[in-house]
């Protein structure tokens, strides 16, 4: 059993769409991180240049348990804040996955500026390794330059481009408001090896306080759901539930404090 858990892991490493998935939020998640447009700190890793409008300082801890394994847990730490005068804002971000004899951690930085009424940029920097009972790889590096425009007050156009030695992605997403409580999202990811990959996603506010999204990967036979709950304006707490269609569940809890 122990083999097999290194087999799963090693699979993990190697796929930088499960790395990504590690520093998503709870809401984020549920959408199955279509929501390339969000303008909130779930987006820090996802696109950066979603940060540019940030003005408060946010801090955020993640729980995820991969398919019902007890030993594969992610834990990540983040904190944001804005830079004054500069319309800039700034993430950085600390994750660990795996087990006492196989584990995964990254460390990235991220920052997204608006340069323009309708346009926004950001970049993230993100190094990485894994540690095998008790021998260290090599660091490895990824980068994401990211894009925003906003049409208009309906939609949202959006675009991500994500690079290593070992891959590269272009991403382009799409937000539009169906409802005034209703935003449907829609993200396209091409990577030079492998088939075109679409994601859908939900997210219905029931009010200024509970979010619940929903989201789908196709390709993947993945669904996900989620709801945060906003407290005294300033604390959220989030969990989301992913269900894959052959390994299971993966549970996800956040808390986030912003001030």
């Amino acid at each position: 059993m122990k083999y097999f858990y290194i087999l799963i892991l090693v699979l993990f490493s190697t796929s930088h769409n499960i790395a990504q998935n590690l520093v998503e939020t709870s809401t984020n998640e549920a959408i199955s991180n279509s929501g390339l447009s969000l303008t909130t700190f779930d987006n820090y890793y996802s696109n950066p240049s979603a940060l540019a409008d940030l003005k408060t300082i946010n801090f955020q801890i993640t729980l995820k348990n991969f398919y019902e394994l007890e030993s594969l847990f992610s834990k990540s730490i983040a904190i944001g804040f804005p830079i004054k005068n500069q319309n800039t804002y700034t993430s950085i971000y600390y994750n660990s996955s795996g087990t006492s004899f196989f584990r995964n951690q990254n460390l990235g930085i991220g920052v997204g500026k608006r340069i323009f009424k309708q346009i926004s940029i950001g970049a993230n920097f993100q190094l990485g390794n894994q540690v095998i009972e008790g021998w260290s790889t090599p660091i490895n590096f990824n980068i994401a330059i990211g894009l925003i425009y906003t049409a208009n007050n309906k939609i949202k156009y959006s675009s991500v481009y994500r690079f290593s030695r070992d891959y590269s992605v272009l991403t382009f997403g799409m937000e539009y408001k169906l409802l005034n409580d209703l935003n449907l999202y829609l993200s396209v990811n091409k990577e030079l090896k492998s088939n075109i990959e679409f994601r859908y996603g939900l997210i219905y506010s029931i009010n200024k306080m509970i979010n619940i999204g929903i989201g789908m990967v196709p390709l993947r036979s993945s669904i996900t759901m989620g709801t945060t709950f906003l407290f005294k304006d300033n604390i959220e707490i989030g969990v989301s539930f992913q269900k894959d269609l052959y390994l299971g569940y993966s549970p996800t809890a956040t808390v986030k404090i912003s001030w």
